[in-house]
């Protein structure tokens, strides 16, 4: 089985994404810093690698990576946009990894499929992360519980409890 790694146009989702946008109404770094923290979370969840990408095409300076925990966040140099480094890195894969990319972009969803990478729509993306959640949340509380009720149900617990028990005598 091939890893799968889930490029994100950090803009393109920002501005698509209903849950984002209260975030995007204090800051574009609120939105950002959020976007952030959800897909980290996806990534303890799905095992993917992701790399979420930045339009800094209007910003002097050389493109910028920073490791966020296993998230890899890329702002692009100058005059790259998010779509042409996405383009660039998917052309580079030679096969190794399933590619996904996560944009709403009906033109880059066209290069990246021509490219051999798969598409992911914003709206696609942002209902696996709040289902990711969901079940990320309710991991977590069980992980609270004890063993018998994480698995077993009450009748079957107590039987196994009974049965080790009698062995114990």
């Amino acid at each position: 089985m091939r890893a799968k790694t889930l490029y994100v146009d950090g803009y393109n989702i920002l501005e698509n994404w209903k849950s984002l946008e209260e975030a995007r109404k204090v800051s574009l770094e609120e939105a950002r810093e959020k976007l952030v923290d959800l897909l980290q979370e996806y990534i303890s969840y799905s095992g993917w690698k992701v790399v979420l990408v930045f339009d800094a095409y209007n910003l002097k300076g050389v493109e910028n990576i920073e490791h966020r925990g296993k998230l890899t966040v890329v702002y692009t140099k100058e005059r790259e946009t998010a779509d042409s480094y996405i383009e660039r890195m998917v052309a580079n894969y030679e096969g190794k990894d399933e590619i996904i990319v996560a944009t709403s972009d009906a033109l880059e969803q066209i290069t990246i499929l021509g490219k051999g990478a798969t598409r992911m729509s914003a709206p696609e993306l942002e209902a696996r992360l709040t289902e990711a959640h969901k079940m990320y949340r309710l991991r977590r509380k069980r992980a609270h519980l004890p063993f018998e009720e994480k698995i077993l149900d009450e009748d079957l617990a107590e039987t196994l409890k009974a049965t080790i028990e009698e062995k114990k005598e």
